[in-house]
This record gives structure tokens, C-alpha cells and sequence, in this order.
């Protein structure tokens, strides 16, 4: 997957490692879209410095739920960094997973700029969601922009 690692607006996309392929499948609908899309093999480890101070500056992060997500202390950090930042940010749910049910997620989950399901079979309207947020929008390319790349781990990121 080709991830962004310029310095326009992008989105940081995160996820649980469990999840990769399906967040891998939401990055390239995105990318498709010409947005730029950053993150990493392992879904933004926030306790490393490199992608703690890349996720500070995208412009909204994309949050993949899921119930591995929620089961993952590290992966509960990508949210409540989120708010800590004052970012926008996107609750994309791959599966039944109900956040409200948890005190110390919930209280996140206002502000949350949307929440919507992606289904690999729905993309059209998983793009429908999302497409018209002002924080998806600044990160949309220039006609001729061309994403910036880097090579990463087992040839999955270029």
C-alpha cells in the first residue's frame, strides 16, 4: 500500500494490527479519491516518536473500530489522542462494535466528526460519507500532485 509522507493536509489512519487488511481496503478507496492517506504497517503505534509526531500533524484521523480495536489498549490511545489533539476525526466501524457502552470511549465519541460502516462491497457509500467533510476535503491532491512514497516493511508500502 502507498501511503502519504509529504506535508500537505493528509489523514492519518489508524487501526488494529488485526485489522490491516481491511484498513488497507479503506486507504486505497481513499487514495482512489486522491486524499492523501498516511499510516503505518502496525496501524500508528502512538508510543513510538516518529509516528506520535506524524500523527500530531495530519490534519484528521481516520479511526478503523472494530472489536480488536477496542480490545487493544495501544489502539484505544489513537482516539483518546485524538481528542487530546483537537483533531477531526472518523470512526469507521468494520463491524457490530458499540462504543457507548464503554464510559471512557464514549465520553470521546462526540467529538467524532462522523461515524459510518465501511463495507468492502459498499464503497460508493462508505465515499458518499465521507467525501464532503471539510477535513477530508483539504486533504484531497492537487490535479498534479504526486504522492509522495517510501518503502516499508515486506514491500507493502512504496
Amino acid at each position: 500500500m502507498d501511503y502519504y509522507q509529504g506535508n500537505a493536509d493528509y489523514l492519518a489512519l489508524c487501526f488494529s494490527k488485526e485489522n490491516r487488511k481491511t484498513a488497507e481496503q479503506i486507504a486505497e478507496c481513499l487514495l482512489d479519491s486522491r486524499v492523501r492517506v498516511w499510516s503505518t504497517d502496525n496501524g500508528c503505534a502512538l508510543t513510538e516518536d516518529a509516528e506520535a509526531s506524524r500523527f500530531e500533524k495530519c490534519r484528521a484521523a481516520v479511526i478503523v473500530i472494530s472489536k480488536e480495536w477496542t480490545a487493544d489498549p495501544m489502539c484505544r490511545l489513537q482516539l483518546q489522542a485524538a481528542a487530546a489533539l483537537d483533531l477531526s476525526t472518523l470512526l469507521i466501524f468494520i463491524d457490530e462494535t458499540d462504543l457507548s457502552a464503554d464510559a471512557d470511549l464514549s465520553a470521546l465519541l462526540n467529538r467524532s466528526d462522523r461515524m459510518t460502516d465501511f463495507n468492502p462491497k459498499k464503497k460508493q457509500e462508505f465515499l458518499d460519507a465521507v467525501m464532503p467533510l471539510l477535513c477530508v476535503r483539504d486533504c484531497l491532491m492537487s490535479e498534479d500532485e504526486q504522492p509522495k512514497k517510501k518503502k516499508g516493511l515486506f514491500g507493502l508500502f512504496k
